[in-house]
């Protein structure tokens, strides 16, 4: 029921392919510059002080500019299969997916300090550039996050095989969705049948799952709804409570991940790692989110 399966052009392909060519010119071009600032010797009489202070700034520069060409890559493709800005954030429910966001979110931030941290061993002189050690905790991160991902499609598919909880209760979430959505509130008040409180809302229901016919429908605050028929126009707290918990650790890994650019004067051999506490409140926050699901 999709209305735009598939928009993909050649200026996609094109983009893809200028933005992965700016990666490398910028990390090229920057952080051999921020070498060259390193190596200079200052002076007796002073005078460099300041241009040497800039080899770090450089750096995290460097760093937060190949996270943004990322992004204008994973916009692109969304953009080019769903329409979308936010198509890689979109599911098979044509709905914004947390656990999609929350790896994509991880990829971005990830890939783009290593891409960086090799160009800064590159332009260091480091016989082996690409063996930067990645911390266990980062790694029990990304298995995390996997889950949330492989999992949380498997318990829709199971609820889309089960029977929903009540029509009434999908009638009143049809009807906010329909208001939501900009339908005339007089008109919804006329109708009581599901079907017709369906097609005003654009949605259908496959057993317990909402679906919207069209990934135009998409919304942000789909991250913090539920999924079932009775439930998606109320707040989900499981989902609320991971949004929190991925935002808050996604900031202070940046935060670390930025510190290590500015720090270092030379090649970056090993990720940051973070408290091992954090992990597990997004271990338990994760665990909960898949549990709340499958209720």
């Amino acid at each position: 029921m999709a209305d735009k399966k598939n928009e993909w052009r050649r200026w996609h392909t094109i983009l893809i392919c200028v933005f992965l060519a700016l990666i490398l010119a910028v990390n090229y071009w920057g952080l051999h510059r921020a070498a060259e600032l390193s190596a200079e010797t200052q002076p007796a009489g002073g005078g460099l002080g300041d241009v040497q202070d800039s080899a770090p700034w450089i750096r995290v520069s460097t760093w937060i500019a190949t996270f943004g060409l990322l992004t204008l890559i994973a916009v692109v493709i969304g953009r080019g299969k769903l329409g979308r800005n936010s198509g890689l954030l979109i599911d098979h429910r044509r709905r914004m997916s947390l656990s999609r966001t929350q790896m994509v979110l991880w990829t971005l931030i990830i890939l783009s300090g290593f891409t960086t941290a090799v160009f800064v061993n590159f332009a260091s002189g480091s016989l082996e550039p690409m063996s930067i050690s990645i911390p266990k905790e980062l790694w029990a991160l990304i298995g995390i996050s996997i889950t949330s991902l492989i999992g949380s499609p498997l318990i829709k598919d199971m609820k889309e095989n089960q029977t929903g909880k009540g029509d009434e209760a999908v009638k009143d979430t049809a009807k906010k969705l329909a208001a939501s959505r900009g339908a005339d509130p007089d008109a919804l008040k006329a109708k009581s049948e599901l079907d017709a409180l369906k097609k005003e809302a654009k949605v259908y229901t496959v057993g317990r799952i909402l679906y919207n016919e069209s990934e135009m429908d998409a919304s942000f605050s789909d991250l913090f709804s539920g999924e079932d028929g009775d439930d998606s126009a109320i707040p989900d707290l499981g989902k609320v409570q991971m949004f929190y918990f991925t935002v808050l650790l996604a900031a202070v890994y940046v935060f670390l991940l930025g510190e290590k650019f500015f720090a270092s004067g030379g090649a970056i051999d090993a990720f940051p790692a973070f408290d091992s506490s954090m992990l597990a409140l997004l271990g338990i926050s994760n665990g909960g989110y898949l549990i709340k699901k499958a209720t």
